[in-house]
């Protein structure tokens, strides 16, 4: 994740870090995104890979569809498994960058 290489001092005004905030922030929302992302497309291949099976039935075709669909509905309200780690690495830097911001 990019922070920035300008270092507040005395004499630059704080508008540099204010920068650097925001642009940390465009890239979080950004990285966010897109383990939501992923965790979709990680229910679309297990989706996929059903429909592949051989021994598979319009009827299990169409539990396992309404299954996935609950699931992706879950996902909307709830953060999934990628969300979760990318928030938790997220919220690591930003405490690392607020430390060395305020020089705390």
């Amino acid at each position: 994740m990019y922070i920035g290489t300008d270092e507040y001092t005395e004499e630059e005004p704080v508008q540099t870090s204010k920068q650097n905030i925001f642009c940390c922030s465009d890239a979080a929302n950004f990285v966010w995104y897109m383990a939501f992302v992923k965790d979709i497309l990680n229910e679309i291949a297990k989706i996929s890979l059903s429909f592949q099976r051989d021994d598979i039935t319009v009827y299990s075709a169409g539990t396992k569809l309404q299954s996935a669909e609950g699931t992706q509905r879950n996902l909307m309200d709830n953060d999934g498994a990628s969300v979760v780690e990318i928030q938790a690495e997220i919220v690591k830097l930003m405490v690392s960058f607020m430390a060395i911001l305020f020089k705390t």
